[in-house]
C-alpha cells in the first residue's frame, strides 16, 4: 500500500490517543496527523473549517470527534447536532472532492434497545435520545456523501485507558472502596479502545463502505461489567450497590439492551478484552 496520510480528528479522546499511538507503530505506511477542537472545532464556519483540510489535505479521515455528553445533548442539541452530524458531513464533502477515504465512529445509541437480541448492522435504526439522533445524522452524512469511499463503524460501551469512561472510574472506586452504585438492567458490549484500534487499521487495509459494527463478541450488564472487573482486580464488589436505570433520574432516556454482533470475525470477547485492558495498566490479579 502507498504511504497514507491519515487525519485523526478528536486526537485527544479516549480512542483518539489510543490510535494515534497504533498508527505511529505503522510510520512506513501512514503519516498520522491528528487534530483536537481547538485545531478543527465542527463549530465553525465551513471555510474555515476546510482551509484546515486543505493545509493537512489528508488521504484518509477517521473521525473519532464527537460530542458525548448524553444528558448535556438533550439541552444542547444545536450544538450537539451541529458536532455530530454537522462535522461528519463537511469531512466527508472535503474528501467527495478532493479524494479519498473515511472510517467515521459511531454509536450503538442510535438503536432503541427495543429488538431483544444483539443488533447486526443490517438492523434499521431508532434512536430515543438526542445524542443517538444526532449520531445517525452523521451517520447518513458520510453514507449519502462518499457511498464509495466511507464506512460507519459503530462500537459500544467505549473503555481504555483515560479517565473518562466507565472501566477506569470502577477501577479507581474499588481501589479506594468508595461506594457506587451500578445500573444492572441497560445491557451492551463493551469495546476496549486497543482492539478497535486493530479493527480501524484491518479497515484501513481492506477500504470497506457501508456499515459495520466495531466491538467485542458477547454482551453483559453494566452491574456485570462491574462485577467481573472486580473478581479479575482481585477486589470485594462490596462498594457497589445495583440499582435501575430509573433511579438515576437522567434527562435522557436511555436504550436498555443495545448488545451489538461483532462484523469482525476475530473480535475477542468483552471478558477476553477486559483482562487486557486490565495487563496493559498492571491491574490484573487472577482469572475468574
Amino acid at each position: 500500500m502507498a504511504h497514507q496520510k491519515v487525519l485523526v480528528t478528536g486526537a485527544d479522546g479516549n480512542l483518539g490517543q489510543d490510535l494515534m499511538a497504533r498508527l505511529a507503530l505503522f510510520s512506513d505506511r501512514y503519516e498520522t496527523v491528528g487534530t483536537t477542537y481547538h485545531v478543527l472545532d465542527f463549530s465553525w464556519e465551513t471555510s474555515k473549517v476546510n482551509a484546515v483540510l486543505d493545509d493537512i489535505h489528508p488521504d484518509v479521515i477517521v473521525n473519532t470527534a464527537a460530542y458525548t455528553q448524553v444528558d448535556a445533548a438533550e439541552s444542547q442539541p444545536e450544538l450537539t447536532t451541529q458536532v455530530n452530524a454537522g462535522g461528519p458531513k463537511l469531512l466527508a464533502q472535503w474528501l467527495q472532492k478532493n479524494g479519498g477515504y473515511m472510517v467515521h465512529i459511531s454509536t450503538d445509541y442510535v438503536f432503541d434497545g427495543q429488538k431483544g437480541s444483539p443488533y447486526t448492522p443490517q438492523d434499521t435504526p431508532n434512536p430515543i435520545n438526542h445524542y443517538g439522533v444526532s449520531k445517525l445524522g452523521g451517520e447518513k452524512a458520510v453514507l449519502e456523501t462518499l457511498p464509495a469511499a466511507g464506512i460507519v463503524l459503530r462500537t459500544s460501551w467505549l473503555f481504555g485507558a483515560a479517565a473518562q469512561n466507565f472501566v477506569p472510574f470502577l477501577i479507581r472506586s474499588a481501589q479506594s472502596q468508595t461506594p457506587i452504585r451500578v445500573v444492572y438492567d441497560q445491557v451492551g458490549t463493551p469495546t476496549w479502545t486497543g482492539n478497535l484500534c486493530k479493527m480501524i487499521l484491518k479497515v484501513l487495509e481492506d477500504r470497506p463502505v457501508g456499515i459495520l459494527h466495531g466491538c467485542s463478541s458477547g454482551y453483559t450488564s453494566r452491574y456485570d461489567q462491574a462485577q467481573y472487573v472486580c473478581q479479575c482486580l482481585g477486589v470485594a464488589s462490596k462498594f457497589i450497590t445495583p440499582v435501575t436505570t430509573e433511579s438515576f433520574k437522567f434527562t435522557a432516556q436511555r436504550p436498555m439492551n443495545t448488545a451489538m454482533i461483532s462484523s469482525f470475525e476475530d473480535a475477542p470477547s468483552w471478558q477476553e478484552a477486559t483482562v487486557k485492558f486490565l495487563e496493559t495498566q498492571g491491574l490484573f490479579k487472577s482469572y475468574v
